[in-house]
C-alpha cells in the first residue's frame, strides 16, 4: 500500500480514538454519573484538532486523490462524490460544536440537554463518514489509482505537521495527549508512560 493511503487510514484511527474520548465525556454527563468533573478543556482540545487538521490537510488530500479517481475512472468517482461535499457539512458541524463549547469554556451558561444534542450530532455525523469513507472510498483508491497518481498528490499537498499525534507535539494538545496516553494505558492495564513531555508512538 502506498504510504499516503497509509497515513490516511492512520488518520481515520486517530480522529476514532479522539471521537471516543468526546462520546465518553458526553456518555458520563447524560448518565448523572459524575465520578470527575465534566472535562471541558479536552472536548475544546479535541474539538479544535479535528476542525484544523482535517481542513487543512486531511480533506484537501482526499479530495486530491478523487479528482485523480475522475481522471482514471469517471463512473466510479462519482460514486463517492457525495463523500467529499460531506466535508463541508462536517466541518460546519464541528464549528457549532466548538461554539457551544467555547461558550462553557468561557463561563457561560449552556442548557445540558442541547449540549448532549450537538455533541452526539457531532460524533455521530465524524463517525459515519470515516467509516463510509473506509468501506467505500478507500478500497477504490487503493485499487485504481497507480503509485504515480499517489506521488503527484503527495507533491502538490503540501504535508502539514500533526500537533497531536505527530513526532512534535504542540504545546496546546499536550493535556489532550497525555489523556489519550492515559486511556491507553488503561486499556491495556498498563501505567500511562510519557517521554521528555511527548506522547509516545503507537496509541
Amino acid at each position: 500500500m502506498h504510504p499516503l493511503m497509509k497515513t490516511l487510514q492512520q488518520d481515520h484511527y486517530n480522529f476514532l480514538k479522539l471521537l471516543n474520548c468526546v462520546q465518553r465525556e458526553v456518555d458520563m454527563l447524560e448518565s448523572g454519573q459524575m465520578e470527575r468533573p465534566f472535562n471541558v478543556m479536552l472536548v475544546v482540545d479535541a474539538l479544535d484538532y479535528l476542525k484544523t487538521y482535517p481542513e487543512q490537510w486531511h480533506h484537501p488530500l482526499e479530495d486530491a486523490l478523487v479528482k485523480k479517481l475522475h481522471a482514471r475512472a469517471d463512473e466510479q468517482a462519482k460514486e463517492v462524490d457525495w463523500l467529499m461535499a460531506e466535508h463541508k457539512s462536517l466541518e460546519a458541524q464541528t464549528k457549532i460544536a466548538q461554539r457551544v463549547y467555547q461558550q462553557i469554556a468561557a463561563g457561560h451558561v449552556v442548557p445540558r440537554e442541547r449540549l448532549i444534542e450537538e455533541t452526539r450530532g457531532f460524533v455521530h455525523g465524524q463517525l459515519a463518514h470515516i467509516h463510509r469513507e473506509n468501506a467505500r472510498l478507500y478500497p477504490l483508491l487503493i485499487r485504481l489509482l497507480t503509485d504515480d497518481d499517489m506521488d503527484a498528490v503527495a507533491e502538490a499537498v503540501p504535508e502539514r505537521e500533526d500537533g497531536l499525534f505527530g513526532s512534535l507535539q504542540r504545546a496546546q494538545y499536550q493535556h489532550l495527549g497525555a489523556e489519550l496516553v492515559h486511556e491507553a494505558a488503561m486499556t491495556q492495564g498498563q501505567r500511562p508512560e510519557k517521554d521528555g513531555g511527548f506522547v509516545k508512538s503507537g496509541l
